[in-house]
């Protein structure tokens, strides 16, 4: 993971869906494409825009893979994904697969509905 300040345009790219409310993974090239032609320089996916909080954590998986397949040689390119949900072990082992499959930057939202008790009990979220 990256431990140098981010710049650049960094996009919150939709996630792709076929008519069946299925994962249409094919079409990220595509958009990752489009991205580098505007001269994008990053994407945050599963983010506000990336309907992350409300996919499963396997979907959450495909996607993260594919971006991250397609981003892995391009050093201009910072890949960002939200670990967002409300299972903080599966946000953590996602942010364990996120860094094996060469994602840059993670981000975490705390869990919404039950506030933490302090900052000690938020910090173990993250961990």
């Amino acid at each position: 993971m990256l431990n140098q300040k981010i710049s650049g345009l960094i996009a919150a790219p939709f996630t792709p869906f076929d008519e069946n409310g299925e994962l249409n993974l094919e079409l990220i090239p595509q958009y990752y494409a489009m991205l580098k032609r505007n001269r994008v320089t990053g994407a945050f996916i599963c983010g506000s825009t990336g309907e992350g909080v409300s996919l499963t954590f396997e979907e959450k998986v495909a996607v993260m893979t594919a971006w991250a397949r397609l981003t892995k040689e391009d050093d201009a390119f910072t890949l960002m994904m939200l670990l967002g949900g409300t299972n903080i072990k599966e946000c953590q082992q996602l942010a364990r697969l996120a860094d094996q499959a060469g994602v840059d930057v993670v981000s975490f939202t705390a869990p919404s509905y039950f506030k933490p008790a302090n900052v000690d009990q938020l910090a173990k979220c993250c961990v």
